[in-house]
């Protein structure tokens, strides 16, 4: 009755048991303003478990949708339940982005009717919101965490059993028309699915618009799960007539000296093409400037060849924002993926652990010194070493006339994946960057559950979200972190439910491509 009754062209709900940060309605306002496309938008939550607190003074313990997509649709409306027991674990939930206090256009309604409580009870928002984005509706999730939801056990939607007949009812109603496959409840059961949707190479699935032959022939250096992990996950997009697609560019306008590098007889593009971009902007000048975006978009080889550029990919909003400001083609977005080893981070091992290590993982764009001055006592410090780490902290020791102790500090060379992973289960790792965008230590470290220090850079906090506990600004703040198990534990629990990881598969990676702007618009 209140919505019809309203007479603004803007519409919120107010929910007692729930705080707005004091800049909410206002930055809703200016998206909906500043973007008249969108119909929808809401923001990353802070969540509580204690009633009556308020944004300035609150113990949230973790942010909800930090690392979801700016705009998104129907598909994004439905979860894997990763956290459930028993025979609930693996199937389709409820993923209600909007949440408990976004804020809409009025017109919605009159498209899209009014929520339906009789027919859908405490899910009718979810309904709702589901009929909007079935309907055309567009849905834009800001970047920054605005209002704290109480997570209250005893709330109206947990109350009452009839909730999960009205969830089932909105599964079969809008989630089964989308899938081909679902067990008897109406709910999609993952794990029937998963086979299916990892066979890459017999996938039929989505449109195949993508020439990655020379893509998928290039090695791309000795991550285990890195970026030739994440090429092989699109191989379902292959095909001989598509667009060439550049899995990285850096390497042809930077550094590479393949035919047809930068190094070796350059040889623009002069065909239609797509191509990720991984260097972010803001490394020091002294920092191998030459791999630099400001210094490949000057040269005369990307020049020639953004003429047939038809969009790029990046690895973080922060890249995406400095981007879309230097070039005049589609850029997007997405999330690096990583797999999940067997064996993750466990409290009970690290506080049993005899000599509890601090692991600085990683060169590049690592501050490498930063280790030795680290000044903790009740660790030990290690280093693994890669290629060319040498050469980085001699760089570091000439520019900052430094003088390391390498007394404390044990390098550690290659270790095979099994001893990475136990090492990662029973300590902690320590970055501190001078720029990123993606970080495969950073992704890692959330899928094993394992804290991680590391300063909070503004890509970073798109992976981590911008609550979380280990972030420091001084290296002496990040001992005394290190020093505080409890805080320890507290970020353990932080990186078990952060919901990010649901968005670190390479089946997500291989979606958000096809379901993105730059893939869309191909033909």
């Amino acid at each position: 009755m209140s919505i019809r009754l309203a007479r603004g062209h803007y519409i919120t709900n107010a929910n007692l048991d729930d705080r707005r940060a004091p800049r909410h309605i206002e930055e809703h306002m200016r998206a909906l303003d500043e973007h008249p496309d969108v119909d929808v938008v809401c923001a990353p939550l802070k969540v509580t478990m204690q009633p009556n607190e308020t944004w300035d003074n609150n113990t949230a313990h973790a942010v909800w949708y930090v690392g979801f997509p700016e705009y998104f649709g129907t598909e994004d409306f439905f979860q894997e339940k990763w956290w459930a027991e028993g025979e609930e674990k693996g199937k389709i939930g409820s993923q209600n982005l909007p949440h408990c206090m976004p804020v809409w256009r009025k017109s919605v309604h009159e498209k899209n009717g009014y929520f339906d409580e009789i027919e859908y009870g405490a899910s009718a928002d979810w309904e709702f919101w589901l009929r909007c984005s079935t309907n055309d509706s567009k849905f834009m999730l800001l970047r920054e965490p605005l209002g704290i939801y109480l997570e209250d056990p005893q709330s109206y939607n947990r109350r009452f059993e009839s909730t999960v007949d009205f969830e089932k009812k909105i599964l079969q109603e809008y989630y089964v028309p989308l899938t081909e496959e679902s067990n008897g409840n109406g709910i999609l059961d993952v794990s029937q699915t998963q086979e299916q949707d990892s066979g890459f190479e017999d996938s039929g699935d989505y449109p195949k618009k993508l020439d990655l032959a020379s893509a998928l022939q290039y090695h791309y250096g000795e991550h285990r799960s890195g970026w030739s992990y994440a090429m092989n996950s699109l191989k379902a997009l292959h095909n001989d007539a598509g667009i060439l697609v550049d899995g990285f560019i850096e390497k042809k306008f930077a550094w590479g000296s393949d035919p047809g590098d930068c190094n070796n007889t350059p040889t623009a593009y002069t065909e239609p093409w797509i191509g990720f971009i991984h260097c972010p902007p803001y490394a020091p000048k002294w920092f191998q400037e030459h791999l630099s975006p400001q210094r490949i978009f000057a040269s005369q080889l990307w020049q020639e060849s953004i003429k047939y550029c038809q969009g790029l990919f990046c690895l973080s909003e922060d890249s995406r924002r400095w981007l879309q400001k230097q070039l005049d083609v589609p850029i997007v977005s997405i999330i690096h993926p990583t797999e999940t080893p067997d064996v993750i981070f466990s409290m009970d091992k690290f506080l049993a652990n005899p000599e509890p290590t601090i692991i600085q993982i990683g060169i590049w764009l690592r501050k490498m010194h930063s280790i030795y001055y680290l000044p903790v006592k009740n660790y030990k410090k290690m280093v693994l070493r890669k290629p060319y780490s040498g050469e980085m902290l001699h760089s570091e020791k000439q520019v900052f006339k430094l003088q390391p102790n390498y007394s404390y500090v044990q390098i550690v060379d290659y270790l095979p994946n099994d001893q990475y992973d136990e090492m990662l289960s029973k300590n902690i790792a320590y970055l501190e960057l001078y720029d990123t965008s993606a970080n495969n230590a950073i992704i890692e470290c959330i899928v094993r559950n394992t804290p991680v220090l590391v300063n909070p850079l503004p890509a970073v906090k798109e992976y981590l979200g911008e609550d979380y506990p280990l972030y420091f600004q001084s290296r002496q703040e990040a001992a005394a972190k290190a020093e505080d198990f409890a805080l320890i534990e507290e970020t353990h629990h932080y990186l078990q439910q952060h919901p990010i990881k649901e968005k670190l598969s390479n089946d997500y990676f291989l979606k958000s491509i096809v379901k993105s702007e730059i893939y869309q618009q191909l033909s």
